[in-house]
């Protein structure tokens, strides 16, 4: 078993586990992805917010932080750790990553519906965000058939 899949808040992304977590999860609950770097100070600065938004919402929807260009995933769980960052964090390789197509600004989140389509792609951090992104989830936690 890889570090990756002992520890709480590092998983490993690829090919089969972004299916799973994020394609598969998405049917079930709306799924969010911060694409982020330990070196991008608008990054660093989101990670509250993100802290508060994986606290209020919980089970409810799947978040994921893609540690994106920011070394090895030791280096990766040291930031983490460091940040005090409280929801789930891939540290793929940068072969890994390919899975995601070219990601050219950080931070960039993507939101995914029931359909597991990409249905809001926020680009660095733009005024209102934080409540654009939990306004959306809302709605796409609203669109999800009762059991």
């Amino acid at each position: 078993m890889s570090d990756a899949q002992k520890s709480p808040w590092i998983l490993e992304a690829n090919q089969a586990t972004f299916q799973e977590d994020v394609v598969e999860r998405s049917r079930q609950v709306p799924v969010v992805i911060d694409f982020w770097a330990t070196w991008c100070q608008p990054c660093l600065d989101e990670i509250p917010d993100y802290n508060r938004l994986f606290r209020a919402y919980g089970s409810k929807i799947r978040f994921i932080g893609v540690a994106t260009d920011s070394g090895t995933e030791k280096e990766v769980k040291l930031a983490v750790k460091e940040l005090k960052i409280s929801y789930p964090v891939a540290a793929p390789t940068l072969k890994e990553l390919d899975v995601f197509g070219d990601i050219l600004i950080f931070p960039t989140t993507w939101v995914i519906d029931s359909e597991g389509r990409i249905v809001q792609e926020f680009l660095g951090v733009p005024p209102g965000k934080h409540e654009q992104l939990r306004g959306l989830v809302d709605k796409l936690l609203a669109q999800i058939p009762k059991r």
